[in-house]
Parts: C-alpha cells; sequence; structure tokens
C-alpha cells in the first residue's frame, strides 16, 4: 500500500507472468469495509481512538470524507518573513478590549501599532473604539515630524474602527496603502495578535508582581510597553527595538519595579513637617526625566526625580485582593489627554491628566 507502506499482496513470475493470490486483496477489501463500518458505527473518532479500540485493524490507509467536511481544522500557518528594508514601510495596528476592569482613568481599550521593521510598539489608551482614527492622524504626524517619513502601508483586521470613510479619504488623500486581513484569519495580523498577548503577559506580571489592583491596568500596560522597546529580542538578533529602529543603544539603569513604595520630595509645611510623600510608582513620564508616582492620599499625580524607591515594599498589601470596584478608591480624573515626550525618543501616550497634576 503506497500510504501505509504495508505490503498487502505478493505474487510469483512463472513463464513470464507474475502470478497474484487473490485472497490477500479480498481480504484487503474486507479489512477496510470493516474499518469504514466500525469508524462509522463509533461516530467517527480519530484514528488513534480506533487503534485503541480495534487495534487489529489498520486505518493508515483509510480516509473519511464525511470527516474532512466536519472535522477540517485550519493547517499551520507559515509566517512571512521580513523584507521591509526601512522603517515604517508597514505598520501593524490592532485595537484591545474592552478590558474587564475599567482603568481609574476610565479607559477601556489600548490601540497598537507596530513598525515591522523594528517591532518598535507604540501604544494609545482610549475609552471607545469611535478614536482610533484621531490616535492614527497623531500617530502619523508624529512619524512624519521625529522621523521624516510616511507610512508606506497600514495594515489591520476588518474591523469598523479600521474599515470606514475616514480611513478610506485619509489613504486616498495620501497615498498610503491599507491591508486588511482575510475574513476569520487573525494570523495575517500575527504581528499585531503576538504584540498584544506579549503586552497583556507582561502587564498581568507587572500587576501581579506587586498586588497592584487591575484599575491600574492603564499605567501597567504602557509600563509594559516602555520596557519591551528595551528589552532584546531573538528576531532583531539580539536587539531591543528601539535599538534596531535609532541605531543606537538606550539605559535601562533608571527603571524600577512597577508598583513599588516610592517616597517623593515635596515642599514642607513648616520646619516640622514631612519632606516627603508615599507613593506609588506607576511607571516612566514622557514629559520629563522622572517617574509618575501616584498621591493616593492626595489624589495626585507626581512627576519627579527626587525619589527613593523602596522596590522590595508594594504600596498594597498582598493580602488584600486585587480591587476590581475603582470607585473605592475615588480618584478625581479629568477628560485632558496628555502628549508625553520619551526618555530618549519622542513616543506619544496618551492618558487623562489628574486633576492637581504636578509637571
Amino acid at each position: 500500500d503506497p500510504i501505509s507502506k504495508r505490503k498487502i499482496g505478493e505474487g510469483t513470475h512463472e513463464n513470464g507472468l507474475y502470478m497474484l493470490n487473490i485472497n490477500e486483496y479480498a481480504l484487503t477489501a474486507q479489512i477496510n469495509r470493516e474499518c469504514k463500518l466500525w469508524h462509522r458505527r463509533l461516530g467517527h473518532p480519530s484514528r488513534r481512538v480506533l487503534n485503541v479500540l480495534l487495534p487489529n485493524l489498520n486505518y493508515d490507509s483509510y480516509v473519511c470524507e464525511t470527516c474532512k467536511y466536519a472535522k477540517m481544522s485550519r493547517l499551520p500557518f507559515h509566517e512571512s518573513l521580513n523584507n521591509d528594508m526601512f522603517p515604517f514601510d508597514l505598520v501593524h495596528t490592532d485595537v484591545w478590549g474592552p478590558a474587564p476592569v475599567k482603568s481609574y482613568s476610565n479607559f477601556r481599550y489600548y490601540l497598537t501599532f507596530i513598525d515591522d521593521f523594528s517591532k518598535t510598539t507604540w501604544i494609545y489608551l482610549l475609552k471607545t473604539k469611535d478614536e482610533v482614527f484621531a490616535k492614527f492622524l497623531e500617530f502619523y504626524k508624529m512619524v512624519e515630524t521625529q522621523f521624516a517619513t510616511h507610512i508606506k502601508c497600514l495594515r489591520s483586521d476588518n474591523g469598523t474602527e479600521y474599515k470606514n470613510q475616514f480611513f478610506e479619504q485619509f489613504k486616498k488623500e495620501s497615498g498610503m496603502d491599507h491591508q486588511f486581513t482575510c475574513v476569520d484569519t487573525p494570523q495575517q495580523n500575527w504581528v499585531a495578535e503576538r504584540k498584544n498577548r506579549h503586552l497583556l503577559e507582561t502587564t498581568r506580571s507587572l500587576l501581579f508582581d506587586m498586588n497592584v489592583p487591575k484599575h491600574f491596568w492603564s499605567d501597567a500596560v504602557l509600563t509594559a510597553c516602555y520596557t519591551i522597546n528595551r528589552t532584546p529580542t531573538r528576531i532583531l538578533a539580539g536587539k531591543t527595538p528601539l535599538e534596531a529602529l535609532m541605531k543606537k543603544k538606550f539605559k535601562v539603569d533608571h527603571m524600577r519595579i512597577f508598583g513599588c513604595t516610592v517616597y517623593v520630595k515635596s515642599k514642607a509645611a513648616d520646619k516640622l513637617s514631612h519632606k516627603a510623600k508615599k507613593c506609588i510608582f506607576l511607571g516612566y513620564s514622557s514629559t520629563k526625566k522622572g517617574f509618575r508616582c501616584y498621591d493616593v492620599t492626595a489624589k495626585q499625580i507626581h512627576i519627579s526625580c527626587d525619589v527613593v524607591f523602596d522596590e522590595k515594599m508594594s504600596y498594597f498589601s498582598h493580602d488584600a485582593r486585587q480591587g476590581e470596584d475603582s470607585s473605592k478608591h475615588d480618584i478625581m480624573v479629568t477628560p485632558n489627554s496628555l502628549s508625553y515626550n520619551d526618555f530618549d525618543i519622542t513616543i506619544t501616550h496618551h492618558c487623562s491628566d489628574l486633576e492637581g497634576r504636578e509637571i
């Protein structure tokens, strides 16, 4: 048998003719009929199951057409190689959400842009999907200003946040190509899908490590993006995404444990008052070379470089439940958005401005 490689008959050469034993062929046909019969009786199980239940029958050469129609699964998806020669030749984008818990600043989604050349990632926090096109315009202008180039091709899924008149009109005016994935084929946008997985894995790790309440996920995902952009990756031959993009190395000695206790220098009311405030470390500022620290008592975000970290101590008790009800923390938020400048490179993030923010 050419499929199973099993010998099903044997003949002899006699007087210039090949003589075959017909009984052996009849037995093979009978075995195939038995295979089909029991396969159908047992509800079309797999070959592995049939081999366990009926080990005396050989199913290697049997193909069930019904199973092909009923159980056809996806074949392995072969990832395309990175053939883009320059940054922003191809940018992948995706929207994640809604989050199971609304952030303390009322965000439910985040929008990612990934440069295919360097794998550098940008994140924009969103309250609704209606903001996607506006954030894309901001990202497009940032690329023009900071990198003196244009996005040649944008690749996304078929979500209505991408397939609409705004993107269609922009594509016509700018000349940018907009590629969509095939229906029910998210693998074609595997770069964005995998990046979301990486971001969420890192975000969960940051939250769990210091028992930070879930409604701080927006700060955690921005910090996750910040760290991933500065982490070497095998796909870039050991370089970091920012190094591949900017052609220079970036320091990481300023990085600290997300959610740890931090003491921020403050102006004392008098000579006998406290000269520091106990806060939560929530990541890195892009408006200054400083750290974002949240004062729970005053409900303020402080951005400062005059800080002392206690990385062994979480601000939140490890016995406390990771809160999902942000109302318990009574955080005051204003709807203003901020455009940040990164430590070493201009990377735009957006989040609600907290009342009383010190900059």
